[in-house]
Parts: C-alpha cells; sequence; structure tokens
C-alpha cells in the first residue's frame, strides 16, 4: 500500500486525528528541549545582565521534557507555548536590538 493512500484511508479516521495529535504533542516538546539545552549554553555574565530572563527555568522545563520527571503536564506545555514563549520571544528580540 502506497503512502498517499495510507494518508487518505486514516484522513477521515479517529486514528489519524490522534496521530496527528500526538506529532503535534512530540514536536512541542521536542522545540522546548530545544529552546531549554541552547539557554543552558548562554554566558553566565550574559545571565546576570539579563536576570529578567527566566534562564534557569527554561532549562528545568527542558529537563521536566527530556527526563519525563513526573510526566509532562499537556496544559502546562501550551500555556507555556500560548503565554510566555511570545513574551520571551518579545525580550529576546529587544535584547538583540540592544
Amino acid at each position: 500500500m502506497n503512502d498517499r493512500y495510507h494518508r487518505q484511508l486514516l484522513q477521515g479516521s479517529q486514528l489519524y486525528g490522534l496521530y496527528q495529535q500526538l506529532y503535534a504533542d512530540r514536536s512541542l516538546r521536542f522545540h522546548l528541549s530545544q529552546i531549554g539545552e541552547i539557554s543552558s549554553k548562554v554566558d553566565r555574565a550574559f545571565e546576570e545582565e539579563y536576570p529578567e530572563i527566566p534562564w534557569r527555568q527554561i532549562y528545568g522545563l527542558r529537563n521536566r521534557i527530556v527526563h519525563d520527571y513526573e510526566g509532562v503536564n499537556k496544559q502546562l506545555v501550551w500555556e507555556i507555548i500560548s503565554d510566555d514563549l511570545p513574551a520571551l520571544r518579545g525580550e529576546l528580540e529587544d535584547i538583540l536590538k540592544a
């Protein structure tokens, strides 16, 4: 069975919706973990210069995602993506403009 036919077969089913949801969830967690990993590479002096950025919390989230401490709360992930990430992006863009 070719891949296109397989996708069309699954498209109308609940299984396809579940697959999309799982893929999106893994993708979001992966990208958040990457942000956390990058934050751990920031120079200590730079961290101290910009204390408004929650460097340790960002890396702590990375650890929770990667090591799955107590499971990853999907509601928390959504709140971070919808509320915290846009603010963080704005703060980082301001730093880059300075």
